[in-house]
């Protein structure tokens, strides 16, 4: 064999050509593909060749660590206490692969994984084992072996080839084969299809629009086929004018590999094997030289790969919502169809009914959406929006014939899934987060309605007041400040408050369809209003799409539709009566995310969480007649108070918080709305969450340092860690200066990464360069602006009714009596005093 065939892409290559339709395994011991370096060239290995199966030894991975390539699914373990070792089992996708079993992740134990890999009929099983050094287990086994890295069958009559080959880019091991006499399919060629919307003639486009027969659409009776005219004349528009194309991906490599790195891998490698064949000093320093190089420090974004059947997926999310209780149902069927047949609800005063939408307001709605993503009629905001005055008037008439006569269309009702991963590496179902993907007019249709219903409910007194999910005004931060306000008020009071954070199971996948209908007659929508939210809610149908996968089309049976715009209102008054349960506790709700608590003085602890247990009781009966149920595993309880009193509870026996009989812990610190609470209010786990998440962000993007002008870097900044900084800062307002300096040096990282300042240049004046605050003024700020909306709109009421004017004084806010300084540095009192010092400099005039 020559000197180029035993290199490592000589090889690889040269397999994939041989043996295209045997199965192929390769093995290399990595020595970290951690390294960015490492892994560049593992990618351009693998990604762009066809070996079935790869295992790896020693990845190194860590939690931020790159790990997967195109067209391979990965399963891994790491070790959990050291940075090195792991093992890694890399399955083409063209073949069906799950997951066994695989080891611990703890270092003085072998590391395995092992994987079941389905070829045809046939399923055998893959295993990537790993002994650490000096680790007791197998060394009987091992020590009668005379190779460090090898490749055991049972079924060596199959093996066609088998051999190794130096892989320099790697580690001083070499990279192990073997092809099997196994048949696998062929690797398939991707084809994408695409519309170029940027070649368009608009004028013609226009001029087309106008000579449709649109009045065809007018004329039909039936909403369907009026929908199905309608989307056939847009895509013909969209067919003449912008077709659809087919675009060949010839290959997977990463993005920033070229044929000059590729060169100087070249050039590496045949420094390798002159040092090797000659054994010349010289020739081995250059060698060694090389090898510390590197070659470069860039790094792409996750491909993650679908490894889960589509039709699986799908079911597996239908299965959620068909979680139901039978004599919920059928209460609720009878109750529904005895109000139905009472005919004089609609002599009830103050009835909610449609209202006519010209066509103005359909173009403003239109606008305002920012995705591009196409539902199953093929349509696309972006070219819609190239001609949308010219069909204005028809969409008008379309969208106001659905609303009086009380029709959703079919095609509409239709939905496309797609399957985002919720973790790094998913391997099941449960893994992924469905994401739909509607059609633009039936989001239109449904943006209408649903600002119509959300007028009517908030000029009504309908809408939960402490309710903050998807509402004006409102937010997880408002809630929070709500929420923690109180808690700082009871610890002014010499009181402790125990919060309970609850977790609804698959709450929007299980709201009983008849149950809503029902409550929304009693909440006063009209008999027309609730029959036409009956065809917009039954008859839905959706299918799980990723890619080449698509699963078959399936009925969704219950629940609001996922990814709707009406949907989260339709549950918020679902559940909008949820406080009637509550005799004790105070509460506050996001959307599905509930919050109870109630303050009590310390002798009272006993009592205290027996009214919350008693509330909890109610509250638990109170979901459960609404189809859905407490997620008990994900509650968290726990009792804040200033360090005296938590001290002194901690001295005491203290009853537990009990959900069905399941008796649970208090905790420490409890993550609520994405803010880490603890106990004493310190905000310290938060900071450190934070200031981890910015420096392992940095891990990725330091990477990128040199090639990145400032302009991107503070991008970048801005847009991923920022962020991060930033979210909740409105909370933090009685941070102490260690806590706030933790904070202030992540910032300053990020200017430093920026502007490429040493840790030893003054950073005032870089900020000052970005034009950029710094942390505590930037708090300043963000306080500032959230009480001027708040005295502006007057929302969140449950905030707007913190603060009373003086009425001595009328452009003055009344400070609240406080005793102490978490209290004193509440949110409440800390925007009044920034209001009252700056209100002629940065407040206008409320009108």
């Amino acid at each position: 064999m020559d000197q180029d065939n035993n290199l490592v892409c000589s090889k690889i290559k040269l397999l994939s050509e041989n043996y295209p339709r045997n199965l192929k395994l390769v093995h290399i011991n990595a020595q970290s593909l951690h390294n960015s370096v490492h892994f560049t060239e593992f990618w351009d290995l693998f990604a762009c060749n066809s070996i079935d199966v790869i295992g790896v030894s020693e990845t190194f991975f860590r939690d931020h660590s790159q790990t997967n390539i195109p067209n391979y699914n990965l399963f891994n373990v790491n070790r959990n206490d050291t940075g090195a070792g792991g093992v890694a089992i890399y399955v083409h996708n063209r073949l069906k692969s799950r997951l066994l079993a695989k080891s611990s992740g703890e270092s003085l134990r072998p590391e395995f994984v092992i994987v079941e890999v389905t070829i045809g009929h046939e399923k055998i099983l893959v295993s990537c084992m790993y002994r650490p050094p000096k680790v007791g287990h197998l060394e009987n086994y091992i020590d009668e072996l005379s190779t460090l890295d090898i490749i055991a069958s049972n079924c060596h009559d199959e093996v066609i080839d088998y051999g190794q080959c130096a892989a320099p880019g790697f580690s001083a091991h070499d990279l192990i084969y073997a092809v099997f006499d196994l048949s696998v399919p062929p690797v398939k060629t991707k084809i994408i299809t695409y519309r170029d919307f940027k070649g368009i003639n608009v004028e013609s486009l226009i001029a087309d629009a106008r000579e449709v027969p649109w009045h065809h659409v007018y004329d039909c009776n039936n909403c369907d086929t009026k929908i199905e005219l309608f989307n056939k004349y847009l895509l013909d528009l969209v067919d003449k004018h912008a077709p659809v194309k087919k675009l060949k991906v010839k290959n997977n490599q990463p993005p920033w590999m070229n044929d000059e790195i590729r060169s100087l891998i070249d050039k590496r490698d045949g420094a390798r094997g002159k040092a090797l064949s000659t054994n010349n000093s010289e020739d081995c320093k250059v060698w060694a030289n090389i090898r510390k190089l590197g070659i470069s420090k860039t790094k792409s974004e996750r491909i993650v790969d679908f490894p889960a059947s589509a039709n699986a997926l799908n079911q597996h999310y239908l299965n959620v919502s068909k979680i139901e209780n039978q004599i919920l149902a059928a209460e609720a069927e009878f109750l529904y169809n005895e109000r139905s047949s009472n005919v004089n609800l609609d002599n009830l005063d103050n009835l909610f009914y449609f209202k006519f939408v010209p066509a103005h307001d359909i173009v403003k709605i239109v606008n305002s959406f920012k995705s591009d993503a196409v539902g199953v009629d093929g349509v696309s905001r972006k070219f819609i929006l190239l001609f949308l005055d010219a069909v204005a008037f028809v969409l008008e008439h379309v969208i106001n014939y659905c609303l009086q006569s009380g029709v959703f269309p079919s095609l509409w009702k239709c939905a496309n899934v797609l399957p985002l991963p919720k973790v790094k590496n998913p391997i099941q179902c449960t893994d992924f987060r469905p994401i739909s993907i509607l059609c633009l007019f039936a989001k239109v249709l449904e943006k209408i309605v649903h600002d119509q219903m959300y007028d009517f409910a908030a000029n009504n007194g309908i809408m939960n007041p402490l309710q903050s999910g998807y509402r004006k005004g409102h937010s997880t931060i408002t809630a929070l400040l709500k929420v923690t306000d109180d808690v700082r008020k009871s610890i002014d009071e010499r009181k402790l408050t125990v919060l309970v954070l609850l977790d609804l199971s698959k709450a929007f996948d299980r709201v009983n369809h008849k149950l809503l209908l029902i409550k929304l007659r009693k909440l006063g929508f009209s008999s027309s209003v609730v029959n036409w939210l009956k065809e917009y809610l039954t008859n839905r149908w959706q299918r799980v799409m990723s890619g080449e996968f698509v699963s078959e089309w399936a009925p969704v049976e219950t629940g609001v539709p996922q990814g709707s715009v009406l949907g989260p209102l339709l549950f918020m008054l679902y559940l909008h009566d949820i406080s009637t349960a509550l005799q004790h506790t105070n509460y506050h709700l996001y959307a599905d995310d509930t919050q109870l608590y109630k303050d009590f003085l310390i002798n009272d602890v006993n009592e205290v969480i027996e009214m919350v247990n008693s509330d909890l009781c109610r509250l638990n009966n109170n979901i459960s007649s609404h189809n859905l149920s407490l997620n008990v595993t994900k509650t968290q309880p726990i009792i804040i108070g200033s360090e005296f009193y938590v001290q002194m509870l901690k001295k005491k026996e203290i009853p537990h918080i009990v959900i069905l009989n399941t008796p649970i812990p208090y905790k420490e610190e409890v993550c609520n709305l994405g803010i880490t609470l603890d106990s004493t209010l310190s905000w310290r786990q938060h900071v450190n969450g934070v200031v981890k998440k910015v420096f392992s962000t940095f891990a990725q993007i330091r990477r990128n340092f040199d090639c990145l002008p400032v302009s991107i870097r503070l991008k970048i900044v801005q847009s991923l860690i920022l962020p991060q900084l930033d979210y909740g800062s409105m909370l933090f307002t009685n941070m102490n200066l260690y806590t706030t300096l933790k904070l202030q040096r992540a910032e300053n990282a990020c200017i430093r990464f920026i502007t490429g300042a040493s840790r030893f240049d003054h950073i005032t004046p870089q900020y000052a360069k970005l034009e950029l605050l710094k942390l505590h003024d930037t708090h300043t700020i963000h306080v500032a602006n959230m009480l001027w909306k708040i005295l502006k709109t007057g929302t969140p009421s449950y905030l707007c009714s913190m603060f009373k004017f003086s009425s001595r004084h009328p452009d003055r806010i009344i400070i609240t009596k406080h005793r102490t300084a978490t209290y004193a540095n509440s949110f409440c009192i800390c925007a009044t005093h920034i209001f009252n010092t700056f209100r002629g400099q940065f407040f206008p005039a409320l009108e």
